[in-house]
């Protein structure tokens, strides 16, 4: 083998372990940087839901607060009267509540009025938690009846997961003893799951399938990074969880950044290459 066969096999072999240390490189280090990335956007985005979801549930737990703090529901408590139910509690005024069910409820929690209705039509809506005659013996809230406490959670009914808030009822002014508690209800339905998507800015989705002990999963496909965070209920136990879905773009321009670079790379090894042999032959080998 000559001396000029022998240098251009060893620049080639030189460039060529270069090119691929480069590409390891890329693939090893940056790509799984990008990877990164994705899953620390993911999973702000299941922040900012549970920031959504949390608001929610204090607007539902004002309502109540208000109503409760109402003098005619104080009054009504200690005297139930049909005009108060004719009146206040209609299709219309659970409309604008955005509450599927309203419950009143006296200390012993028994129910002093309970309705429920579909938002969108005002018909009677079939919700088991309405159709009881008192609050289970175990709901946890019941001790909030004489601690005069609010409180909110999510809970399972027949018509599905609901977020309900509850509040003591006062005299008007925000004093007196407490006579009991207005529970407010709101299904959690797709519509209203899309509605907390989109004051998170984020692609939402809920599931009953996967649930986990606390904490969140997190599953990757090529298109999406996919977080799934389980939500209790108000015993404490999983009942659903959101699913966060982040498409995969910075993945996808990390891995069009990385191909352009190894298509330099390779480009200028290889001019690099041709231009050291042309320089070695004239100046070294051929003299």
């Amino acid at each position: 083998m000559s001396i000029r066969t022998k240098m251009i096999s060893l620049l080639a072999l030189l460039f060529t372990v270069l090119i691929v240390l480069e590409i390891a490189v890329q693939r090893q280090v940056l790509m799984p940087s990008f990877a990164q990335l994705e899953r620390e956007d993911a999973e702000t985005s299941m922040k900012r839901i549970g920031y959504a979801l949390d608001m929610t549930l204090e607007s539902l737990e004002l309502s109540a607060a208000d109503w409760g703090n109402w003098a005619d529901v104080y009054q009504f408590v200690q005297s139930p009267d049909a005009a108060f139910v004719n009146t206040n509690i209609t299709p219309v005024a659970l409309k604008q509540l955005k509450v599927n069910a309203i419950l009143i409820v006296d200390l012993n929690g028994d129910y002093v009025l309970s309705s429920a209705r579909n938002l969108i039509s005002g018909e009677p809506l079939d919700i088991d938690l309405a159709a009881r005659k008192a609050l289970p013996a175990d709901f946890p809230w019941r001790r909030n009846l004489s601690e005069g406490k609010t409180a909110r959670g999510l809970l399972r009914t027949n018509r599905g997961v609901m977020m309900i808030a509850a509040a003591p009822v006062l005299d008007g002014s925000g004093g007196g003893q407490p006579l009991g508690m207005v529970l407010m209800g709101r299904l959690l339905t797709p519509g209203q799951v899309q509605m907390i998507g989109a004051q998170a800015q984020a692609n939402l989705s809920m599931s009953r399938d996967r649930l986990s002990e606390g904490g969140e999963q997190i599953a990757e496909t090529d298109a999406a990074t996919q977080v799934y965070k389980t939500f209790d209920d108000v015993y404490g136990r999983p009942l659903m969880s959101f699913r966060v879905e982040v498409p995969r773009r910075i993945t996808e321009r990390g891995q069009g950044a990385v191909t352009y670079a190894s298509l330099y790379l390779i480009g200028a090894a290889v001019t690099v290459l041709l231009l050291l042999v042309v320089a070695l032959n004239r100046i070294v080998l051929k003299p």
